[in-house]
């Protein structure tokens, strides 16, 4: 077939034949199909996609516990230090991990059968091909996860890292999309807990808001996942070994010394992966930086110090993440895409200190699991962006020669991504319980996210013919009326706890920030008021103390309590 101007050729998704495609046809949907196969559908990109849709079910790998995950276990399938990873690992405060393991001899067996009960593992089978026929593809991951299965550390499947739409839309027997169902059932099959797991790409990546909200919408609707992830890695540094000036234009940064943060891209993401998880009733995960590396063409992430880490954990637990993965746990061998530095675990099995910055952080987190573990976001708030809007403007320009780092669209225009609102309120009166206002003190300073948390308790009774006892229980099985009359327990959700939870926008400095209260609730503070001190048994009582202080340092948060 004769190529024609402005048409480039590529391979057809749908009949894996060399046609040209229309560059702006191809722009415009995301998909890759033919004239042929298009017209054949009624150009309908979506036709045939219905019967694969699966809704697959959310299980916490780890019940009681938020997931905080270590990517990955292994690096190239090398098992030398292993072993004394996943030691250092728990010891780190990680109770997930990914591996890579082909199962192609005795030794990954008798490695797994020494990890079973230690950790949980999501198991990487991105590859799903060539197959020719769905049933070799099903009985391919059939076999794959009847393996694996049988050891107890077995927590699912992780699918695939950032796919484009074009490639979640193909409907072939070996698609993304097939594939994905294929695997759900045979988890449903094979356990009682396992999931898959995708990691979306972040909103840096498309030209506009309606693009990216697209892509959210098509993954909610036709795979219907157990749980979102995405990444979005906000804290990088100039270097001799990258010119930053690109990614100012590109990423609407602020600068700080010798770092830039990526706030825009940075809440724009929370803000829309929070909502489209919700919209779909589906928790989500975030994935932060835990490695200083280089990546070409994109940018220099500095070692993560330990405020770095805070910032984006208790950020994302704010807008209501339900799991925390590292990348990278492990320092990688490095590529042509991207060269590694500082991880927490270097190349020869030793720690870092990042090690113990991570360790901290994670610590953190598991203190305050009952603030953020099965919490519904009820409203998120910020201070300062306005402000924060202004210092940004003047910066969206994008060198005519310059892509997205993540080529799904060949003409990225980034302004169309910031003349849009981008969908943060700021804190008004009576939006959110006892606060009234909270302030910064410095023109500089950036301000804080305010999140705004509940979740129902459940008080349980124990009837017998000889005792009842009254204790705190998380679920119910029978009626209050079954219940009494076989002497069983009577579960009624009679109180809520409530959390008001401020995240520093400040990845690098410190704030004094005023919060002004209003009404009769009395509020605990959970957080220490200082470095190292326990947390105050004090009751802070809104009607007789309608203005506190604090200095928020970098990345840092504050946690208030109140039960009703």
């Amino acid at each position: 077939m004769e190529k024609t101007t402005n048409e480039k050729v590529v391979e057809c998704e749908n009949c894996r034949q060399s046609c040209p495609l229309k560059s702006a046809d191809e722009n415009a949907s995301c998909s890759r199909r033919c004239t042929e196969c298009r017209a054949k559908k009624g150009n309908n990109l979506n036709y045939g996609l219905e019967e694969m849709a699966y809704t697959a079910e959310y299980h916490n790998p780890n019940p009681g516990k938020i997931p905080i995950m270590a990517l990955p276990l292994t690096d190239n399938d090398k098992y030398k230090y292993v072993e004394k990873e996943v030691d250092d690992m728990i010891s780190c405060g990680f109770n997930l991990t990914l591996a890579s393991i082909s199962m192609g001899s005795d030794v990954d067996k008798n490695l797994l059968e020494d990890l079973s009960g230690k950790i949980r593992i999501l198991f990487n089978n991105s590859y799903i091909g060539p197959y020719q026929t769905s049933a070799d593809l099903k009985n391919h991951i059939n076999d794959y996860i009847s393996k694996r299965k049988v050891y107890q550390s077995f927590a699912g499947i992780y699918k695939e890292d950032e796919p484009p739409l074009w490639r979640m839309r193909c409907c072939r027997h070996d698609s993304m999309l097939n594939c994905w169902k294929l695997t759900n059932d045979a988890l449903k099959t094979h356990t009682e807990d396992g999931m898959t797991r995708i990691n979306l790409v972040g909103i840096e990546a498309f030209k506009s808001v309606s693009e990216f909200e697209e892509y959210l919408d098509f993954f909610g609707t036709y795979f219907k996942p157990a749980f979102w992830s995405f990444d979005c890695y906000p804290v990088m540094q100039h270097s001799p070994l990258f010119d930053l000036i690109n990614f100012v234009k590109s990423h609407k940064g602020i600068k700080h010394g010798d770092y830039w943060q990526k706030h825009e891209s940075f809440y724009r993401n929370m803000e829309m992966i929070s909502a489209a998880a919700k919209k779909y009733k589906r928790p989500f995960w975030f994935v932060m930086l835990s490695t200083s590396h280089l990546c070409h063409g994109e940018g220099y992430y500095p070692v993560q110090l330990e405020q770095h880490l805070r910032y984006q954990a208790f950020t994302a637990l704010a807008y209501g993440a339900q799991g925390i993965s590292y990348w990278r746990y492990l320092q990688a061998t490095d590529n042509n895409w991207e060269t590694y530095f500082d991880t927490p675990i270097d190349r020869e099995g030793k720690r870092n200190a990042l090690w113990y910055y991570v360790r901290r952080v994670n610590n953190e987190i598991v203190k305050h699991t009952d603030v953020f573990l099965g919490s519904t976001v009820i409203k998120v708030c910020h201070t300062e962006v306005g402000r924060l809007m202004e210092l940004s403007k003047g910066i969206l320009e994008l060198p005519s020669d310059q892509e997205a780092y993540y080529p799904i669209s060949n003409s990225p225009d980034p302004k169309k991504v910031y003349d849009e609102n981008w969908g943060l309120t700021n804190l008004e009166p009576d939006s959110i319980p006892a606060f009234s206002e909270i302030t910064t003190q410095e023109n500089n300073d950036l301000g804080v996210v305010v999140s705004y948390l509940s979740k129902p308790k459940v008080v349980t009774t124990i009837k017998t013919e000889k005792s009842n006892t009254t204790g705190m229980h998380d679920n119910c099985s029978s009626t209050p009326e079954q219940a009494a009359a076989s002497g069983g327990i009577i579960a009624r959700p009679i109180l809520k706890d409530h959390y008001i939870v401020i995240v520093s926008h400040d990845a690098v400095k410190y704030q004094n920030i005023t919060i002004k209260l209003k009404g009769t609730l009395k509020l605990k503070e959970l957080t220490p008021l200082k470095s190292g001190q326990e947390v105050s048994s004090e009751t802070i009582d809104c009607a007789k103390t309608p203005t506190i202080q604090r200095h928020l340092p970098p990345g840092g948060y504050i946690i208030f309590h109140w039960e009703e």
